[in-house]
């Protein structure tokens, strides 16, 4: 039993014996994954050494390499087997990088190769462009990384405690090489992800083209015929124009010089005014009408505001149904300025700034976007009649490889200005709450009237029996003062 364990066939085979508990292990093998483990400063290490693949956990916070691991780094470990809850694994007290490797020969896939059973659990090279970043709300040790390439994506899992997604908004729109083990997610809590590439970290990122800027990137006008697969695997892209209106910190449309409107999705919560002319720079996607951008950055042309422009009245009837009246989303007044009457059905909490008033008017229910002006919402309340002014934002999902058409949720509507808002009437206030409030009120006085009354019965019934008893024992006293 005390015999050191040479190689990971071996420390498989102890493992199934639960006698095997601190069996001393010395093992040279190849680093192929690694990362440092949640709140310690300890690493989880995956080697192999051609007998059987390893998971080895570092029990010491000694003796660490100096520089961390790299993958194909020679490593020598020395260490036991140890149990955690109930599980067998390898430890070791001390490693020794004997030589590095070079992740440069390793083979250079496709991420249709991802969904091959020959690159299943093996080392692999990926290349495309950064398309998206976001955390793993499931997990936030896990960063997801969308790679695209000429005909499919690639989704990558990045296991780092230490970063956050705003740590690598400078890959968006870069061309790397993702060096990292293809692998089938079955051990994760998403077990229908499919194929991903499991990356150690970020420098197993490599740039090889950085994202353009607003020096050299192409106009957004130059994607106006492309289809919406060469609009996916398009880089950064420009354009110009006045802002439309803004909203849930984010988010602004743009009106070019030619009348294109463009949706815009920003990196950072730093909004322009509404009427300012920008510059905004972005990854393009498409919702079928028109071409958006997300991951933008945006600069100021000039300090001068256009002012708002006049609204038009209109109805929800006008926007979703035609003229014959037939249920149609007039995608055209995606833009424009409209105006229109309802009655307040939804207020959005404090606690909710991202959350839209809902408003019914003609039958329909409209939604309001002031998160960029959450005052305007102050003094309001359920029943309210109001007339509400606002920039028209269709509300469509971005287009994706993997449907064939994208929803259209309808239109919601953004105030610009403090004149957008206009109480016209507030609700009575005879309104069937406060009347029952009013009636329970009542109720619950009446009733205790009626409990006080019969207290007071009580009470007096009490005293004139005493008062009783207290006569006849003096008039008791009295006769027989007089029979003496």
């Amino acid at each position: 039993q005390s015999a050191v364990l040479r190689t990971f066939e071996e420390v498989r085979e102890a493992c199934a014996d639960t006698n095997s508990y601190n069996r001393p292990l010395d093992i040279t093998g190849t680093v192929i994954a690694y990362y440092r483990r949640p709140f310690h400063n300890a690493y989880h290490v995956h080697i192999k050494d051609g007998t059987n693949r390893l998971e080895s956990y570092e029990l010491t916070s000694s003796n660490i390499p100096t520089n961390g691991y790299r993958l194909l780094d020679r490593v020598r470990f020395i260490g036991r087997i140890d149990y955690y809850r109930g599980v067998c694994f390898a430890g070791y007290d001390r490693a020794t990088v004997l030589s590095t490797g070079r992740t440069e020969d390793l083979p250079l896939v496709s991420a249709n190769d991802l969904t091959s059973s020959r690159w299943l659990d093996q080392l692999v090279r990926i290349r495309g462009m950064v398309r998206d970043i976001s955390a793993d709300d499931s997990d936030p040790n896990f960063i997801h990384l969308t790679l695209g390439q000429e005909s499919a994506t690639a989704q990558v899992m990045i296991l780092d405690p230490l970063r956050k997604p705003a740590d690598l908004l400078h890959f968006i729109g870069a061309e790397v090489i993702v060096t990292g083990i293809c692998s089938d997610n079955r051990g994760g809590l998403r077990q229908h992800l499919g194929r991903t590439l499991s990356v150690s970290g970020l420098e197993n990122i490599r740039i090889q083209r950085k994202p353009t800027g607003f020096a050299d990137a192409p106009p957004l006008e130059a994607l106006e015929n492309a289809l919406p697969q060469e609009v996916l695997r398009a880089g950064n892209h420009q354009c110009s124009g006045s802002v439309l209106a803004t909203w849930q910190g984010k988010n602004l449309l743009l009106e070019t010089s030619t009348g294109r409107k463009v949706r815009v999705h920003l990196q950072a919560c730093d909004l322009p005014s509404v009427g300012q002319s920008v510059r905004v720079l972005g990854l393009p996607v498409t919702d079928f009408y028109n071409i958006n951008l997300i991951h933008a950055t945006w600069k100021g042309l000039d300090t001068h505001t256009k002012p708002p422009r006049d609204p038009i009245d209109a109805s929800p009837h006008d926007l979703l149904f035609n003229e014959p009246g037939q249920p149609q989303l007039m995608v055209l007044n995606h833009g424009k300025t409209i105006r229109l009457e309802g009655i307040v059905r939804y207020l959005p909490e404090a606690t909710q700034p991202n959350a839209r008033m809902q408003l019914e008017s003609d039958g329909q229910i409209v939604a309001v976007d002031a998160s960029a002006r959450p005052a305007l919402l102050s003094g309001l309340e359920i029943g309210c009649r109001l007339s509400v002014a606002g920039t028209c934002v269709m509300d469509a999902d971005d287009w994706n490889r993997n449907s064939s058409e994208e929803r259209n949720r309808g239109f919601f509507l953004v105030p610009r200005t403090a004149d957008d808002i206009v109480v016209l009437s507030r609700p009575p206030w005879w309104t069937p709450g406060r009347l029952m409030v009013v009636i329970g009120s009542l109720l619950a006085a009446l009733l205790a009237i009626l409990v006080w009354n019969r207290s007071l019965k009580r009470l007096a019934e009490k005293r004139g029996k005493a008062l009783a008893a207290e006569e006849l024992e003096r008039l008791e006293s009295d006769l027989k003062v007089c029979e003496r």
